[in-house]
């Protein structure tokens, strides 16, 4: 074969790790943040009707020029302070907000679902997959979860299981390209080519600019001795490289 492929974990990730988007019950993400009080402008008067005491106090409530500024308040949301720490690249330090937030309230899953996600970024996998079957039992059937999961199971290269939770997933609905695309690369590590084939065609029909997915279906073409369409997805998947 002129070039082994290797499905990159790129290929799925707007289905997991990275791409989970988990907002706290009754809360905002990270960057909702409380505006600062001083909402008068600098040069504005009071209203020509209001009186001069209440001029003189709305010139006393607004904000001197050498006065330094309130900084914003933090967040008492864990959620919200992990997704921050995570956007600052400190992944343990949302672990551990995260831990800390489920020993007060271990009933919520989300949380679970993101100590999971950070889990992942650290690859910390076994973590990551006891985190998540603890949400899932929490919950009503949620497919991102399945989802996480599924990426979780493939990471561990335990492909059965990563394949019944795509299979869940496809029950509620159309499968995305880049479940396809992991669908695909369990049967290629089974060594089920034509069920590579199956899922890599139908998710570049999706997303048809996957190179990924060319190399993945053209070396299952070559294992089945079908040489012509397996160069043509050779050929194409370099095409793409180029382009990008």
């Amino acid at each position: 074969m002129r070039r082994a492929f290797l499905l990159l974990s790129a290929v799925f990730s707007t289905c997991c790790c990275p791409q989970l988007t988990v907002s706290a019950q009754g809360g905002g993400t990270w960057h909702h943040l409380r505006l600062d009080s001083g909402f008068l402008k600098k040069n504005s008067s009071p209203p020509a009707s209001a009186s001069p005491a209440a001029g003189a106090a709305a010139k006393s409530a607004s904000p001197d020029k050498d006065s330094k500024t309130t900084p914003a308040p933090v967040s008492s949301d864990p959620i919200a302070q992990a997704q921050a720490s995570l956007k600052a690249n400190k992944v343990d330090e949302a672990i551990n907000i995260l831990s800390a937030a489920i020993k007060s309230n271990s009933a919520d899953y989300h949380l679970f679902a993101l100590r999971a996600h950070c889990y992942q970024e650290i690859r910390q996998t076994y973590q990551a997959l006891q985190d998540l079957t603890h949400a899932i039992s929490m919950t009503s059937p949620n497919m991102v979860l399945y989802r996480q999961r599924a990426s979780v199971y493939s990471m561990l290269h335990d492909y059965p299981h990563c394949l019944e939770d795509l299979d869940l997933v496809a029950k509620s609905g159309a499968l995305s390209a880049n479940d396809y695309f992991l669908k695909a690369n369990c049967y290629s590590s089974m060594g089920e080519p034509k069920l590579v084939i199956e899922n890599a065609s139908a998710g570049l029909k999706l997303a048809p600019t996957n190179a990924d997915a060319y190399y993945m279906r053209a070396k299952a073409y070559s294992l089945l001795h079908q040489r012509q369409l397996g160069d043509a997805d050779f050929d194409k998947a370099v095409a793409l490289e180029k382009k990008h």
